[in-house]
């Protein structure tokens, strides 16, 4: 494993950390938050404050994202590429997802798991989050 993989790894790990601590805060969160954070030199309150921001916190909380598998990194990519929208092109995504080698049947299923819904406008499939995730990403962005 390179170095950056490490990175990545711990930082996921961090991330995830974040997540649960700010939806269940407890002192085994914490310490292992702030023992993350330290060892990426990140700053816990700021990693907590990107986490509440995410409309997939829930979803990160959740489940642990396995980027070794090609199943885990075509969630990861679903979500980063819809993450800073509310409506996107299915077709878009599909389009990108396909250059990094996912088949679309295979980003439909992870884009159904994290909660994006499927509508047609104007001709064309759109993908958006569903009206709970937008409300509790807009509510937590008010604080």
């Amino acid at each position: 494993m390179s170095q950056l993989e490490g990175l990545e790894k711990l930082y996921d790990e961090a991330y995830r950390a974040a997540a649960i601590h700010s939806k269940n805060p407890t002192d085994e969160s914490a310490e292992l938050l702030y023992s993350l954070c330290e060892r990426l030199g990140k700053n816990p309150e700021e990693l907590i404050s990107k986490v509440a921001s995410d409309p997939y916190n829930n979803i990160v909380a959740a489940s642990r994202v396995d980027r070794e598998s090609k199943r885990g990194r075509c969630k990861q990519f679903v979500m980063d590429f819809t993450r800073d929208k509310d409506e996107v092109s299915a077709m878009n995504v599909l389009d990108a997802g396909t250059k990094h080698g996912f088949t679309p049947n295979m980003m439909r299923e992870e884009a159904k798991k994290i909660g994006l819904i499927t509508y047609k406008k104007d001709y064309h499939f759109y993908w958006r989050r569903s009206p709970l995730s937008r409300l509790a990403s807009a509510t937590v962005s008010e604080d």
